[in-house]
């Protein structure tokens, strides 16, 4: 028999899995952290017809430049050197460690100069998520970019240099 809460919580997913569009929010439904629950959303969704979705993008490709970047910088992860922390990475079949080439300000700007090379930085695929999923702060501090992420983080990286 279950608890009053998770009874409560079970059948309010009974409720809201019965409109099919909804069914992609039960992601966020409440306490995933119970097991019953979680069973609940898998037992609901599992036979659910997977959401096709269509996507036309357009965006610019600065692969050399990149590459350039990663280069210069030793497929190092620029974040965690300046922050002193170790990173792990793969190797890609050349022979190379995986790192990623981030825009600090973003090509869709157009801004003057933010294809090239002096706007890239090179971060391991976490410190690259979360440049992009928090909200960052970055100043622009001559030949320095000082980036301040929640709660309390900041750390600079210099720019590259041409």
């Amino acid at each position: 028999m279950r608890g009053g809460t998770a009874t409560a919580q079970f059948d309010s997913l009974v409720d809201f899995s019965t409109n099919v569009d909804q069914l992609p929010l039960l992601a966020s439904a409440p306490d995933l952290q119970n097991p019953e629950i979680r069973k609940a959303v898998w037992d609901l969704t599992r036979d659910a017809t997977p959401i096709i979705k269509h996507r036309i993008s357009r965006y610019v490709e600065r692969g050399p430049i990149g590459a350039m970047v990663k280069l210069t910088n030793n497929h190092r992860c620029q974040g965690c050197d300046v922050l002193g922390q170790a990173w792990a990475t793969f190797f890609k079949p050349d022979g190379m460690p995986y790192v990623e080439a981030h825009h600090v300000v973003q090509v869709s700007t157009l801004s003057v100069d933010v294809p090239g090379p002096q706007n890239v930085i090179t971060v391991c695929p976490n410190h690259h998520r979360q440049l992009h999923f928090e909200v960052t702060t970055v100043l622009h501090l001559g030949d320095e970019f000082e980036f301040i992420l929640p709660p309390h983080l900041a750390f600079r990286i210099r720019k590259f240099s041409v």
